[in-house]
């Protein structure tokens, strides 16, 4: 496995202003490189890390049949955001939430709800937000 060693000064010295305004990405994976868990570790303290707004965009929500319960929703963004997190008024639970977006990678999402619903009302009600959002 790969490993750096050296100061935190030293491994931000390319394209990173400061401290607050960067972030390292971890991810863990196996032999077959199966994502076991991802983290973000800040060089500051999160009350003093710089925040970046972006803005989300949902590329499709599709019920993945016409007799399931359950959609799937993709997301992106032009910009890295921060716990991003998925609300809707339908009862249900997403796959992931408080998740990093990073540009141009979509995240697809899976939502099996507990009630019936329409998609255009799934829609109608969700709301995409970061923790930049509520500050």
């Amino acid at each position: 496995a790969p490993v750096f060693l050296g100061t935190i000064s030293k491994m931000i010295t390319h394209g990173c202003a400061s401290r607050s305004s960067c972030f390292f990405y971890l991810i863990a994976t196996d032999t077959s490189k199966n994502v076991l868990s991802t983290n973000v570790f800040y060089l500051s303290s999160l009350a003093n890390v710089t925040l970046p707004r972006t803005t989300i965009t949902v590329a499709s929500i599709q019920q993945t049949s016409p007799s399931s319960a359950r959609v799937q929703l993709s997301c992106g963004s032009g910009s890295v955001g921060l716990y991003v997190w998925v609300e809707t008024s339908v009862s249900g639970v997403w796959s992931d939430n408080g998740f990093v977006l990073f540009p141009d990678a979509p995240v697809t999402l899976t939502f099996p709800a507990w009630e019936s619903f329409t998609v255009d009302s799934l829609k109608s009600s969700i709301k995409i937000k970061t923790i930049a959002d509520t500050i």
